[in-house]
């Protein structure tokens, strides 16, 4: 019986403790037991259901990283963001743990041989309050299909638990996304770059650059040529020049003023201010002008020296390895980057 026991607690049903559909629960043919046994016997069992629920989140969100099923990877990284897989390794942590601790009753149960259902539920008296919150998280992911920004504002609603245990274990499952968004952001910020295949990011590009492709298919004239080629140019030539410049001028504005904005609907409110996520997007913009103004041989222009890239870059490599969110020493760094601009 009690190897039954285990067993569903990992996940397995069996003869005895069976997969009812919408938990485990002990088979009517064990008539041996009392009621009040039995009651005991399927609060234990049903947090193996709550277990085997996280744990097919777990392989449906991850499924891609499975070699055989390589062909999938684009449906899946599709339906499945770099969010999501972050929180998945944070349940996993949590899984492991949880695994330890039927390990170590089983091992109690071979060494002495008699071990109670009273004594099962009060070594995993933790786990009966932190899976069912955990399993309840997940099920509203799934169903409002949340990512980005909403699955960080989740979490941190998940957070504000009087539980203790509760609380700790959102604070761990934050942790683990925070760190993405904290990619993203050094990402855009230091380099220009935006990061996000699965458009979670709260900062998008929304300009596909035709015009860009136009004016490489038809460079300007050199302005390095001699003065009698200038001078010898016909009306209509000088004409092209100038409407050539006029077009890269439409591309800067355009560049600047509507090829990236805010995603609101994946901006973590929690953790980012409208405010200071407007100011994060004013500095990939600057980078990116500044790039594309060093990029011209006439440009005497600097941008960041490379000590100074890695050092806002070590700035927010620490705040990854904060335990806990620190919105004062979040918004400083990004706040002396703004001032540097």
């Amino acid at each position: 019986m009690l190897h039954e026991i285990l067993m569903a607690l990992l996940g397995h049903a069996g003869s005895i403790i069976i997969n009812t559909g919408i938990s485990f629960e002990l088979s009517e043919t064990a008539n041996f037991l009392s009621r009040a046994e039995r009651d005991f016997i399927n609060k234990i069992v049903s947090l193996g259901w709550e277990y085997k629920k996280l744990v097919d989140f777990i392989k449906e969100a991850t499924s891609h990283l499975i070699t055989d099923q390589i062909i999938e990877a684009d449906e899946v990284m599709n339906e499945c963001g770099v969010y999501i897989r972050a929180l998945c390794y944070g349940i996993g942590e949590h899984l492991k743990i949880y695994r330890e601790h039927i390990l170590a009753i089983e091992h109690e149960y071979l060494l002495e041989r008699a071990l109670t259902i009273p004594h099962i539920i009060h070594r995993l008296g933790i786990f009966f309050q932190t899976m069912p919150a955990l399993s309840s998280c997940v099920l509203t992911i799934e169903e409002n299909e949340l990512k980005g920004g909403q699955l960080l504002d989740l979490l941190f609603q998940c957070q504000q638990s009087g539980n203790p245990a509760i609380r700790k274990m959102f604070t761990r499952l934050i942790f683990h996304c925070l760190r993405v968004m904290y990619e993203q952001i050094n990402a855009w910020a230091i380099y220009g770059i935006i990061i996000d295949e699965t458009e979670e990011f709260f900062v998008q590009r929304v300009y596909s650059g035709e015009k860009e492709k136009e004016i490489a298919a038809h460079p300007l004239p050199s302005e390095k040529g001699s003065s009698l080629n200038i001078s010898t140019l016909s009306i209509g030539s000088s004409t092209t020049v100038k409407q050539h410049q006029i077009t890269a001028l439409d591309i800067e504005v355009e560049e600047w003023n509507t090829a990236y904005k805010l995603r609101l609907p994946m901006l973590a409110t929690h953790y980012v201010s409208t405010e200071l996520a407007e100011k994060i997007l004013f500095i990939g913009k600057v980078v990116r002008v500044l790039q594309s103004k060093k990029a011209s041989p006439e440009s005497d222009l600097q941008l960041l020296t490379v000590h100074e890239m890695h050092v806002f870059s070590q700035a927010f490599q620490k705040l990854q390895q904060f335990p806990e969110y620190n919105p004062v020493l979040f918004a400083v760094s990004n706040n002396i980057f703004f001032i540097c601009f």
